[in-house]
């Protein structure tokens, strides 16, 4: 930006709102499988297995 004109058209953007057939519309354009392992983490329970804390799988001797 280098226009307090353009500070001003961007800030107004802030109060768009889409019909709700725009956004369902948008949606479907942009639908994808999300493929491993997008599917495996949003299919598993948050845990540090995930996130990789792998320390806790390890069993102590």
């Amino acid at each position: 930006m280098s226009s307090v004109a353009q500070l001003t058209d961007n800030l107004a953007a802030l109060d768009l709102v889409l019909p709700d057939d725009a956004v369902a519309r948008l949606e479907a354009a942009t639908a994808f499988r999300l493929g491993f392992p997008g599917e495996f983490i949003a299919e598993c329970e948050p845990s540090s297995f995930v996130f990789g804390d792998t320390a806790t799988l390890v069993e102590p001797r």
